[in-house]
């Protein structure tokens, strides 16, 4: 679907009169199957991680891909991140600890216990990092690839890169059909018989209903949104606009099924609402560096103060100046 809605999209902007620029050399292009392959991996490693964690352990663990994303983008785009001070982390930290706060509490489902560390899997913790690890990673390539041709449009971008992950998705369905013909799969072994088994071709619209669809129509234009977000601004507005979610979704929840949200919600938005001011230079933070300066601005001050009145002192007649018994 979203590589349908680029493609229409850059045949428009072929039809109007502006020029569109797209870049068709080769080692431009080959810069494409990277995110497609990244993101390929990320949701390899999601479900996995899903089925060893608990949902809310697996939402913490995931929300450590806002200071990943700071990490990766320090590191790999310094143009980018040449001006950032101590209050672009102390930001981004806030953030990761006001989403996670957000997930921490208790529930009726649990039995009135904590929802964090329902289930510990060791393998599971490693892959929900890895999960967080491959978002960051692959919204930051993604700023990268984008930004390196920053005059493309971003429809012939956005269809490059969705071409290679219907290709590659496309390839990992095959294999999967693969093992289930030729018998690799020893859990298929009971639907031999009368039930008939089709390709992925055939069945992949199968199942759905109008509700699922628009769901799917729904994260496929949000992905678009989110590629215009990484080009215009950057990988950490795209985790932000993320964490914003936080703000929407315990007011929709009140609204259509009034569901009063926890003290934590509230807790953890307005912590992440303070680092999302914080890293935009929006809340003044005094640093001990400030405070070591103006004390010493005004140790200095006294300095000069006790100088000039000595000097003053010195000056004054002996006749003007008081006796002391």
């Amino acid at each position: 679907m979203r590589l349908m809605a680029s493609s229409s999209s850059s045949s428009s902007s072929e039809s109007a009169s502006t020029k569109v620029v797209m870049t068709t050399q080769v080692k431009t292009v080959m810069l494409y199957p990277i995110p497609s392959l990244i993101f390929l991996l990320h949701q390899a490693v999601s479900f996995p991680a899903l089925v060893l964690l608990d949902p809310t352990t697996f939402l913490v663990l995931g929300n450590l891909k806002i200071v990943i994303t700071g990490v990766l983008t320090r590191i790999f785009l310094k143009s980018t991140s040449a001006g950032w001070t101590y209050k672009k982390w102390i930001g981004l930290i806030l953030v990761t600890v006001g989403a996670c706060t957000t997930q921490v509490g208790k529930s009726e489902k649990t039995g009135g216990k904590w929802m964090l560390f329902q289930r510990f899997s060791a393998f599971g913790y490693f892959l929900g990092i890895g999960d967080a690890i491959l978002s960051a990673l692959g919204g930051v390539y993604v700023e990268f690839v984008f930004k390196k041709n920053i005059n493309d449009s971003i429809h012939w971008q956005n269809l490059q890169m969705y071409a290679f992950g219907l290709l590659f998705n496309s390839a990992r369905l095959t294999y999967l059909d693969f093992r289930k013909f030729g018998g690799w799969d020893d859990d298929n072994d009971d639907s031999s018989g009368n039930e008939a088994v089709y390709a992925w071709p055939m069945t992949v619209f199968s199942g759905h209903s109008f509700i699922s669809m628009c769901v799917v129509a729904n994260l496929a234009f949000g992905g678009l949104l989110v590629s215009h977000i990484i080009k215009n601004v950057d990988a950490i507005a795209k985790v932000f606009a993320t964490a914003c979610a936080m703000f929407l979704t315990p007011t929709l929840s009140f609204i259509l099924f009034a569901h009063v949200p926890s003290p934590a919600i509230f807790g953890g938005v307005l912590i992440a609402s303070y680092g999302m001011l914080t890293y935009y230079d929006l809340v003044p933070i005094r640093s001990s560096g400030n405070l070591s300066s103006s004390s010493s601005s005004s140790s200095s001050n006294s300095d000069s103060i006790d100088s000039n009145e000595k000097n003053r002192t010195a000056t004054t007649p002996r006749s003007r100046r008081g006796v002391v018994l």
